[in-house]
C-alpha cells in the first residue's frame, strides 16, 4: 500500500509540475524584411501597443480589436488581425489557456516557405 501510494504522489506531482504555464517573454525583431511577432501570457498592454507602433513604422498594420487584459496589464484573450504592406493579412485567436502554453503571433520571411505564417508558434 505505501508503494502504491508513493507512486500515486509522483505521478501527481509530474502532472502537476506539467500544467505550469512556459516562461514565454515576448519577442519582435525586425531584421530587413524578416518579421517574428510572439506573444504569450506573458505580454503586457504595454508591450502590445509598443510593437504596434514599431510594425506601423515599416507599414505593417497590427489590429488588437477583440484582445482584452487582466487586471495586471498581462493578455487574458488574444485576438488580431496582421495587414502586410504587400496585401497578405493574416488572422490569430487564443485565450489565456493557450498563452500558457505556447506563443502565438506572426512570422513573415519572404525567403522562407511558407513566406507568411500566423497562429501559434513553438
Amino acid at each position: 500500500m505505501k508503494h502504491q501510494l508513493t507512486s500515486f504522489l509522483l505521478i501527481a506531482l509530474f502532472v502537476i509540475s506539467g500544467c505550469q504555464p512556459k516562461t514565454l517573454p515576448s519577442i519582435l525583431t525586425i531584421q530587413g524584411d524578416h518579421i517574428v511577432c510572439k506573444v504569450s501570457h506573458m505580454t503586457t498592454k504595454t508591450e502590445m501597443d509598443d510593437f504596434t507602433r514599431k510594425l506601423a513604422v515599416i507599414n505593417v498594420r497590427l489590429d488588437l480589436t477583440g484582445t482584452t487584459y487582466l487586471k495586471d496589464g498581462k493578455l487574458q484573450n488574444l485576438k488580431f488581425v496582421v495587414s502586410l504592406p504587400n496585401g497578405m493579412i493574416g488572422t490569430a485567436a487564443t485565450d489565456i489557456v493557450g498563452l500558457q502554453y505556447r506563443y502565438y503571433g506572426f512570422e513573415y520571411n519572404p525567403e522562407g516557405s511558407p513566406s507568411f505564417k500566423t497562429g501559434s508558434f513553438e
